[in-house]
């Protein structure tokens, strides 16, 4: 009996109307594809075809028409609480000696993402709301290929023998060429190739490129594409790097049935009822070929916010749903990036996946190769059309190009940051204009989709320009920092503003100390211009967040500090001036980590500067609410939070007194600005109540802040004892010859609360002490001696521990019968703030309390 060889997908598509767009949207990130092959899932999957009823997973949007109230008269009151950080964030909860490894990475993501994610929207309109591109967008009349045979009209072709070669061989790595170029060739019919005449130049003329080695050593993780979307071909032995990916492609072949038979194929023009569902083509007349039936009606006439609906939510995050979402993190990890892009192919069934700063979307399924052929061009020539902005850049960062205006993203050589901003305390807007500085490092991301998301550029100002010519940037080294933080958060660039303005008038000794700001802009996501709105997925206002770049004075890492000695007086340095900035201008840092303290050199003298103050709060009667409720205490932080409702109790201003050890009414530990409390109780009846969240870098957070119960207000205390975490981690950690920190695994857990209890258990164990310094750089060795800094601090920290569990069990007692002893809990309260003051911990470094007159400038 002769064998019946099975057939292939029909590779004709029909011709498509032609409708160019003159722009392409700047605020979509690199996307990126993963591709999956498995075979039995479409008998199992109901969502692959028909429509679906719309439901929205998370995050919860208002209806497609809201829009953001006037921020001046919003009152946030009566605001469901959602902002519930009791994780540290995705790089400190991941991040080991091994950097962050897939197989922890997978785990967390399968753990974390379910509720993260908007499920099954529609991918046409996905495609719209994402590029503002349709079907009427694609050149009517493809351009002609070498050998390409003549058809009246010509039309879009899958290239025949990749399309044979991607079906007939199911092997992996052997699937990448024909992958490739099964894309590559769409694209150049689309808009042709380099040597076509009369091409349609491409603002980002990026192409499929077949990876499969290993990327550079720089990047969070060691993840590896099969293939990209890049106009980056590293050379011989050079790397490819993560920043310069446009798009990635993963491909997982496990088809177990042969491909179908032509029976059960259909080419896209014969399923006129299937195409006026997905496509809304225009039926065939009998005059036309139906191969090549062009499509000239215009669809749809409403808004893509109206029409992209997210439906029902998968009962969990498959692992190849994992895998895209990995890749997410790896895309908006490196570059700058405002949101990003994803293919998830499964055998012959694709979605496409976007991700920003406050969730995940994925699209239903779509048989690309098959009657969703069209969908399939769609995607290539929305990506074709798109700018290096289109493709999720970041939009004030700009990458050279060519005479034709395009583009190429494969160095930051030549790279600019153009932006529109104001300088501090100065109410109009400039233009300023700064190259990136390739000479003075990498830029730096932050780990994870979600969360703020901080990038780091060092930059100079461009040469020649007004920008160069201003004393405030004339030859000085710079750096960019842009992030996504809360809107309901108050802005950095003014704390840091009210921070140095408090204290040019009453201790300028401390400018020198604080972030010099050059100048910054804040843009609401309306600003700028986020695809998430146009799909209707607007977030509630506990969960919107801002984009803000602020331009900063350029300092060196902690780490790079290179000596005890020099250690020692950058330490005493912050302290000080960190306890001058709480007493002149009320403001607490409150993340107060090795990563927010450094240096820099002014001759041979070497100075600390305190950075970062985007959680930092106004302390209006000596001590902050913690900004989080007891109900939220299965949340996640703020970089990696979930965006669903997890409570809806309101923050009180006069808590009582919490089971952590500390109460509303304690005292602080150190005099309070000079206030009256009737005038800061009436400051804070007029201010919006915030919803309440631990903040703070986990490792370096104080033990009060790391508790199951609701944590109590942030007082100055509790940064003291992160500044005494720092000190900790340093000895016990930092590499002197390799200007390196270790890892310090028992302060890196997956929860907050975990790093509480090993932090008591630290606090209350000797033999623990021991053990946390047993790798202790020489040098340092005198400070973790019995008569050094960190001996001393530790018994006074064990101290106020000890305090906090008697008030603790106080409460334990009340809570099986017994009066609640408030004056008890009171003493205990007194106690403890006298235990570790300003004045104490100062006294233990054996350094003056204010800078001496003589060193003054």
């Amino acid at each position: 009996m002769r064998k019946v060889q099975p057939s292939i997908p029909d590779p004709w598509l029909p011709g498509l109307s032609q409708c160019f767009i003159d722009r392409s949207t700047p605020q979509c990130p690199r996307a990126f594809f993963a591709l999956y092959f498995s075979s039995a899932m479409q008998e199992q999957d109901s969502d692959v075809k028909g429509p679906v009823n719309a439901f929205t997973s998370a995050p919860a949007g208002p209806n497609a028409r809201a829009r953001t109230p006037n921020r001046g008269a919003r009152s946030t009151g009566n605001l469901p609480v959602k902002i519930t950080p009791t994780h540290p964030s995705t790089h400190d909860t991941l991040y080991r000696s091994d950097g962050i490894s897939r197989n922890r990475h997978h785990t967390w993501v399968l753990k974390h993402f379910r509720d993260k994610i908007v499920w099954n929207v529609d991918p046409e309109k996905f495609v719209k709301a994402v590029w503002d591109f349709t079907f009427d967008d694609i050149p009517r009349v493809p351009f002609p290929g070498p050998g390409r045979p003549s058809r009246v009209p010509p039309s879009y072709k899958l290239q025949a023998t990749s399309l044979q070669q991607y079906v007939f061989d199911s092997r992996e790595r052997p699937s990448y060429g024909p992958l490739s170029e099964l894309a590559n060739s769409l694209l150049r019919q689309m808009y042709g190739s380099k040597s076509t005449t009369g091409r349609i130049p491409r603002k980002f003329p990026a192409q499929y490129m077949v990876r499969d080695r290993n990327y550079d050593d720089d990047s969070h993780t060691k993840e590896m594409l099969d293939l990209s979307f890049s106009t980056a071909n590293p050379d011989g032995g050079q790397r490819p790097r993560w920043d310069f990916e446009a798009a990635f492609v993963e491909v997982k072949r496990t088809r177990l049935a042969p491909p179908p038979i032509p029976s059960q194929l259909a080419t896209i023009s014969e399923q006129d009822e299937g195409v006026a569902q997905a496509g809304k083509r225009k039926r065939p007349s009998a005059e036309e070929d139906p191969r090549t039936a062009v499509q000239t009606t215009k669809r749809g006439g409403r808004d893509a916010a109206e029409e992209v609906a997210a439906q029902p939510e998968e009962a969990e995050v498959s692992n190849n749903v994992g895998q895209a979402v990995r890749y997410m993190n790896d895309i908006m990890s490196a570059n700058v990036r405002s949101f990003g892009i994803g293919w998830l192919v499964e055998d012959e069934h694709m979605r496409l996946l976007y991700g920003d700063r406050m969730g995940v979307v994925i699209t239903k399924k779509f048989r690309f190769l098959h009657e969703d052929q069209r969908l399939f061009a769609l995607c290539i020539g929305a990506m074709g059309r798109a700018s290096v902005h289109g493709m999720g850049i970041f939009p004030d960062l700009h990458f050279p190009a060519n005479e034709q205006e395009e583009a190429s993203m494969n160095t930051y050589e030549g790279a600019q940051l153009r932006m529109t901003a104001r300088r501090p305390d100065v109410p109009n807007s400039e233009e300023f204009q700064f190259d990136v500085d390739v000479e003075a490092g990498r830029i730096y991301t932050e780990f994870g989709v979600l969360g703020r998301g901080t990038s780091v550029i060092p930059i100079r100002a461009t040469p020649d320009t007004d920008t160069s010519k201003d004393p405030a940037f004339k030859d000085k080294g710079l750096v960019a920092k842009i992030s996504w933080p809360h809107a309901l958060r108050r802005a950095e660039d003014s704390l840091i503003t009210a921070v140095r303005r408090e204290l040019r008038a009453k201790k300028p000794a401390y400018l020198r100390h604080v972030v010099e700001l050059k100048c910054s802009v804040t843009r609401t996501l309306d600003e700028i211009n986020l695809p998430r709105l146009a799909m209707g997925l607007r977030p509630d206002e506990t969960d919107e967040r801002v984009c803000r770049t602020l331009i900063l004075a350029r300092y060196q890492r902690l780490e790079e500090i290179g000596s005890v000695e020099r250690f020692k007086i950058v330490y005493i340095d912050v302290v000080r001036a960190h306890h001058w900035v709480w007493t002149t201008s009320g403001i607490l840092h409150r993340d107060i980590s090795t990563n927010n303290i450094m240096w820099y050199l002014v001759g041979d003298t070497i100075y600390g500067v305190l950075c970062d103050w985007d959680l930092a709060e106004k302390n209006v009667h000596g001590r902050i609410p913690s900004n989080r409720t007891h109900a939220e205490d299965e949340g996640d932080s703020e970089s990696s939070r979930s965006p669903s409702p997890t409570a809806s109790q309101e923050t009180d201003g006069t808590a009582a007194s919490s089971k952590s050890g500390t109460t509303a009414s304690s005292k602080s530990s150190t005099a309070a600005p000079s206030k009256s409390d009737k005038d800061a109780e009436s400051q804070e009846s007029d201010c919006p109540k915030r919803p309440r969240y631990r903040t703070g870098t986990g490792p370096f957070m104080a033990v009060d802040l790391l508790r199951t119960e609701a944590p109590p207000f942030h007082l100055y205390r509790h940064d003291l004892e992160s500044f005494f975490y720092v000190l900790i981690y340093v000895c016990a950690v930092y590499n002197l010859a390799q200007m390196k920190f270790g890892h310090l695994i028992a302060w890196e857990c997956e929860t907050l609360v975990e790093i509480g209890n090993n932090k008591r258990n630290f606090l209350d164990d000797a033999l623990a002490y021991d053990t946390m310094f047993a790798n202790c750089d020489p040098a340092f060795k005198p400070l973790v001696a019995s008569s050094g800094w960190v001996r001393s601090l530790y018994k006074r920290f064990g101290k106020v521990e000890y305090l906090g569990s008697s008030i603790r069990r106080i409460h334990m007692d009340a809570d099986t019968g017994d009066e609640l002893d408030a004056d008890e809990i009171e003493r205990y309260e007194e106690l403890r703030a006298r235990e570790i003051t300003y004045e104490k911990f100062m006294q233990i470094l054996g350094a003056p309390e204010d800078i001496p007159v003589d060193d003054a400038p």
